[in-house]
């Protein structure tokens, strides 16, 4: 019950909407990666799994790639 609750939060439009800001106001880019399980320790200390959204930093280019000739 409580994971179906938590997770329906995580699935509302207001905090997606809060996350879109958030990505966009890191001074690096971030890449969706998608949804990812992760675990969730409620006060009463059991784990319940929930699906999230999963951001990462974008991987840096290299400016010394040579060209091809």
């Amino acid at each position: 019950m409580t994971a179906l609750k938590i997770q329906q939060a995580v699935d509302s439009e207001q905090l997606s909407e809060k996350a879109d800001e958030l990505v966009k106001a890191m001074p690096e880019k971030l890449k969706n990666q998608g949804r990812r399980m992760v675990s969730i320790r409620t006060s009463r200390g059991q784990a319940v799994k929930v699906a999230a959204p999963y951001y990462s930093r974008k991987k840096k280019k290299n400016k010394r790639r040579k060209k091809k000739k």
